[in-house]
């Protein structure tokens, strides 16, 4: 069994202890605010599979469902999630602040639920994806995180760094912080990860794709179409599949929907597209290989799924959520894909985008998890 490197503290400094301890067990919980968080863990899973430790998955909602799905020999715990409310207009981050208080009581929550199940499961390691509550002080302890520099509306920008600050208070029970994409110039996540200074335990482990192992194999339908990928949290979720569906009725083209309900399994065809509740694994990446274009939101897991099978794509940030507006504007900028808001699209527009565009143009990335999780291990 291997072995890991356990970090304790003395007088406020953290230093490697001289006893590893050996890993039989790990958490690895994503945070329920759309799909991408659970999706991005994935690889983790796969690796820390090969191991040869026991994986125990937490999360709820969709989240848990896409976990129960893909890996359906692993046990999945049920964790309290936050109960965020979004809003139905575009005023995402006033949503958010006034939301804080009720967040952190459900951090609350969460770090009692956590310390129950530890007196139980005794988890040698605990991976939290943007799970500000899911550690323990009796295991070694992981936060993922891509936006470690919050975006904030222009009005805000005054209070950005006192913010990220504030951010990293809320990371210091963790003893690692890994950073799901590429260090330097080569990298999808822009600002968000590279304009301030990183704390020493922040590591880049390369951009993480469930698909970057992944090869395509029959073609899903005979027929030329666009994908749609429809992800998120609830009301735009499905605001946004009506308005692609109104528009979609109008053209000569054949689509593709994902609904994004992995609680569902259903297909139906409804006049030029047809709707897929969920798919999984090679089908999902299959429908996305042979698709002349993908339509989605620039949630930051999409994009590296997108940059791990090349295909070129049309973001439409969900509105008020600055982290996919700020992604969506940047991705243009640096000529990746193309954008617009959900208010101002127009389908032929990126209908026109799929015709001329041949491919994404993909940032390549050594395979730092596997380099990151052996460093954990003591042969």
């Amino acid at each position: 069994m291997g072995k890991i490197i356990f970090l304790c503290s003395v007088k406020g400094k953290k230093k490697l202890s001289d006893f590893p301890i050996d890993i039989k067990k790990i958490l690895i919980a994503p945070l329920d605010w759309g799909l991408g968080h659970a999706t991005r863990c994935i690889p983790i899973v796969e690796a820390f599979l090969e191991k040869n430790v026991e994986v125990v998955l937490g999360s709820n909602g969709r989240s848990l469902d896409l976990l129960k799905a893909t890996f359906p020999n692993l046990r999945c715990i049920e964790i309290p999630g936050y109960d965020f409310e979004y809003p139905s207009g575009n005023g995402m981050v006033w949503a958010a602040l006034k939301q804080v208080p009720k967040v952190i009581r459900r951090i609350g929550v969460e770090k009692k639920f956590v310390r129950e199940l530890q007196l139980k499961e005794k988890f040698d390691l605990i991976i939290s994806d943007n799970r500000y509550g899911v550690f323990c002080f009796t295991a070694q302890n992981i936060f993922v995180c891509h936006q470690m520099a919050l975006m904030v509306p222009s009005q805000l920008k005054f209070g950005r760094k006192w913010l990220y600050n504030f951010h990293l208070s809320f990371m210091k029970p963790f003893q690692q912080i890994w950073i799901p994409d590429n260090e330097g110039r080569l990298n999808l996540s822009g600002g968000l990860t590279h304009d301030y200074t990183l704390p020493q335990k922040a590591n880049f482990i390369g951009v993480l794709s469930r698909f970057a192992k992944m090869k395509p194999t029959e073609r899903p339908i005979p027929y030329e179409y666009i994908l749609v990928l429809l992800s998120g949290p609830e009301p735009q979720r499905s605001i946004f599949q009506k308005i692609i569906e109104a528009q979609a009725e109008k053209t000569d083209k054949k689509f593709v929907i994902i609904e994004g309900k992995p609680e569902l399994n259903q297909k139906k065809a409804v006049g030029n597209f047809i709707n897929i509740s969920h798919l999984y694994g090679q089908d999902l990446y299959n429908y996305m290989f042979y698709a002349k274009g993908i339509l989605c939101r620039s949630g930051y897991s999409t994009v590296m799924d997108l940059n791990a099978i090349g295909k070129k794509a049309f973001f439409v940030p969900t509105p008020g959520q600055t982290e996919q507006e700020y992604l969506a504007v940047e991705l243009d900028r640096k000529g990746v894909a193309k954008f617009a808001t959900q208010a101002s699209l127009d389908l032929n527009e990126a209908i026109n985008y799929f015709e001329e565009v041949e491919s994404l143009n993909s940032v390549t990335t050594e395979d730092k998890l596997r380099e990151a999780i052996n460093l954990l291990f003591k042969v």
